[in-house]
């Protein structure tokens, strides 16, 4: 597991490690906090010095998904406070990739969603149709 996030996230993070799929604890603004190792094993390591925001990681944009023309599993999530699911071409070591996207929002004691957690996994032929 890779962390940035601050020692009251540990926990909040140390979760990333139960999912059998690449995951990430990413901030309502976008940065990414924690990966577990499945995400290092299938996307590479995450150079924070460089970048690290999702956007940025998973396509090279500078600018959310949704305001470069896509849809945003995180800003969805945040809006309707619920899960929500996005299919994505990714950039990756191996190049483009279709993947299915989850994004569900942790809520604190007051009902906000500070944290998300971002689960990925690889589309099935009849997903990759509907991109």
């Amino acid at each position: 597991m890779n962390l940035i996030a601050s020692d009251q996230n540990l926990a909040m993070s140390e979760i990333l490690e139960g999912f059998d799929c690449p995951a990430i604890l990413v901030s309502a603004d976008y940065e990414i906090l924690a990966n577990n190792r499945e995400y290092e094993q299938s996307f590479g390591a995450i150079d924070f010095q460089k970048t690290n925001r999702c956007y940025e990681i998973s396509h090279g944009y500078k600018m959310p998904c949704d305001k470069a023309g896509e849809d945003c599993p995180l800003g969805a999530a945040k809006a309707s406070g619920h899960r929500e699911r996005v299919l994505h071409i990714h950039q990756t070591p191996r190049g483009r990739e279709h993947v299915d996207v989850q994004m569900l929002p942790i809520h604190n004691r007051d009902g906000e969603s500070n944290l998300l957690c971002r689960a990925i996994t690889a589309c099935s032929p009849s997903e990759r149709r509907q991109l």
